[in-house]
This record gives C-alpha cells, structure tokens and sequence, in this order.
C-alpha cells in the first residue's frame, strides 16, 4: 500500500487493514492480511496473467511440454489425443508399441535375475549364511587395531614360536591384502602413539 508503485485496494480495504493491525489486546488480528492478500493477488492476475496465458510464449511453452510428454511418457489410449492424419498416428503408435516393448523386456530380465537369486539363496538358511560373502578374506582388524584371524588358525604356526608359518604369510600376503594393509597401518598408529606417551611420560618425570 505504500510501495513505490502501489496497488490501488480503496479506501475501504484500508480502513479495514487499520483497525485489525491493532486490536484491544494492542497485537495484529491473525487475519489482518488475509483481504489484502486475497485483493492483490486478483489484481495481479488480472494485470499479468491473463495476458501471459494469451501470449505466443506460453502456447510454445505448452506445445513443447504436450510434445515431450507424448514422445517420453506411456499414456493410456484413451487419454492418447487424436491424429488428423494416419502417418501421425501410426508413427506415434510404432514408436509407443517400441517403448512398451523395450520396457516389458528391461521388467523380465530383472524379474529373472531376481528369481535366480532367490533360487541360489537356501530359504531356511540362517540370516548370517545368507548375507554377503566375505569372499577371500581371512581375517580382519577391529577398531583397536587388533588382527583377528577368520579361519582356524590352529596349525598356522611352526611348532610353539609364535612367528607365522610360510603358509599364513602366503595366504595373507595374496588372500588378505586389505586387512594386512588395514593391520599395518594400525601398528603403526599404535607405535606413534606409544611414542609419544613415553615421551610425555619422560618430560613430566624430568626435573624443571
């Protein structure tokens, strides 16, 4: 109402807009906006959006969109619009006959591929068999950088040393990379940080 080019709403609009912005409570009535609201957006529509909806611009806008939706998008045949001509309306019904075609052979292979599964996965098998294998790891490494071997591990070392066997060295080495690469890097983690402790530990004994 006081903008730099206002929207003439009369003087009763006004006057109505005065005495709900301050009620006996001194607050806005919750509906002092609403009129004007309601007001403004008929004068806009009247002003822009008629002429808009008339103008070459948005018939293109919708030519183009009908266009799109009807090359892209599988409608029923009842709700298909009509061809004048029968060039028209055998080209848009090859080419919908193609994408329906295209679509019900993408649903069967999924289908199948889903069946297959379902058939490779036993149906009373515990949820740990049926999750995702672990493939050819062997062991793993926990968040405290502890290795913990996957397998029995029983006779991977020679006699009563406690040093790995050429055979654990071989199977981690080829079979285990990740974890062995994860339990690297973990020890030496733990090293730095023991490190570093003792060296704090050494400056707070020694005399200042």
């Amino acid at each position: 109402m006081q903008a730099t080019n206002a929207i003439d709403l009369g003087p009763s609009l006004r006057a109505e807009l005065e005495s709900m912005i301050c009620d006996e409570s001194g607050r806005p009535h919750p509906k002092t906006f609403s009129t004007p609201r309601t007001a403004c957006f008929c004068r806009l529509h009247d002003k822009y959006m008629v002429d808009f909806v008339k103008s070459p611009a948005y018939s293109g806008y919708l030519n183009e969109i009908s266009t799109q939706i009807e090359t892209t998008v599988e409608l029923p045949r009842a709700n298909r619009p009509r061809r004048t001509t029968s060039s028209n309306s055998d080209a848009q019904s090859s080419s919908a006959d193609s994408l329906t075609s295209a679509f019900n052979k993408h649903i069967e292979t999924l289908e199948q591929k889903r069946i297959e599964l379902d058939n490779r996965t036993p149906v009373n098998s515990p949820r740990s068999q049926r999750s995702t294998p672990r493939s050819s790891r062997l062991a793993e490494v926990d968040e405290l950088g502890r290795y913990h071997a996957l397998y029995d591990d029983t006779h991977s070392y020679s006699g009563t040393q406690k040093t790995p066997s050429r055979i654990k060295s071989t199977l981690r080495k080829y079979l285990d990379k990740t974890a062995l690469k994860e339990e690297e890097i973990a020890e030496e983690v733990a090293r730095s940080i023991i490190l570093d402790m003792q060296k704090l530990v050494a400056s707070a004994d020694s005399p200042r």
